[in-house]
């Protein structure tokens, strides 16, 4: 084991996603039942940004002046288009762990949605690479 190892030595290939058009409300339940907190968002099976758990939680922040009711009401009114972050930041499958915990360092991202020639083939996290860097020490 090694940080120079692929990245896909420690991705999660079988990636959850959310289409564009989905309501908030649906990513929401997707984060409810599957106890994730990053999404990539695809629109006609391409990769189009990512969405957070803290982007739908900055709903109700900046809404906090205001009555709950009408927060609720958005989460079915509004679309991930809406809220994600487009054009995310992306590591092509060749890449190594090292450097992805190099762009983790410089950005202020949590998770990156992994490519292979612009396909959407997995997604890494800092908690994988945590776990990682453990399993390393051992």
């Amino acid at each position: 084991m090694s940080i120079n190892e692929p990245i896909s030595t420690i991705m999660t290939r079988d990636v959850i996603t959310v289409d564009a058009s989905d309501t908030i409300r649906e990513v929401f339940n997707v984060f409810a039942q599957i106890k994730i907190r990053h999404v990539p968002v695809l629109e006609d099976r391409a990769l189009v940004g990512i969405i957070s758990h803290s982007d739908i939680a900055g709903l109700s922040q900046d809404a906090s002046d205001t009555d709950f009711s009408k927060v609720d009401s958005l989460l079915d009114v509004m679309t991930v288009k809406q809220l994600m972050k487009g054009n995310p930041v992306t590591l092509p499958v060749h890449h190594t762990i090292k450097q992805a915990a190099d762009i983790f360092l410089q950005g202020h991202f949590h998770a990156l949605p992994v490519t292979d020639h612009n396909e959407l083939v997995g997604i890494v996290t800092t908690t994988d690479l945590i776990k990682y860097m453990i399993r390393l020490s051992d």
